[in-house]
């Protein structure tokens, strides 16, 4: 059962895909992002079942369009690299 502080965030990722005119992509990434709090590229491409460069692409824009962030950077649980992880903002 979700929080009501979960339902309040994607309830704002909803409002804020109606003002962005987002992809249907660019939106399950960003929902993804809310769903399964700060990840790397490889974690959100694992979680949708995606290829890499769709969520890659994705990430760019979202941060491009200011509501995806750079959270630093840590060790990725799919690769085991050191890679950037993105939150939303």
């Amino acid at each position: 059962m979700p929080l009501a502080t979960d339902t309040r965030k994607l309830s704002h990722v909803i409002t804020t895909h109606d003002k962005l005119k987002l992809t249907a992509r660019q939106f399950k990434v960003l929902e993804t992002l809310q769903l399964i709090g700060p990840s790397t590229n490889e974690e959100i491409r694992e979680h949708l079942g995606w290829q890499i460069n769709w969520v890659t692409g994705r990430t760019f824009e979202l941060r491009q369009f200011g509501v995806v962030v750079d959270a630093g950077r840590r060790k990725c649980k799919i690769t085991g690299n050191i890679c950037h992880v993105w939150k939303t903002k």
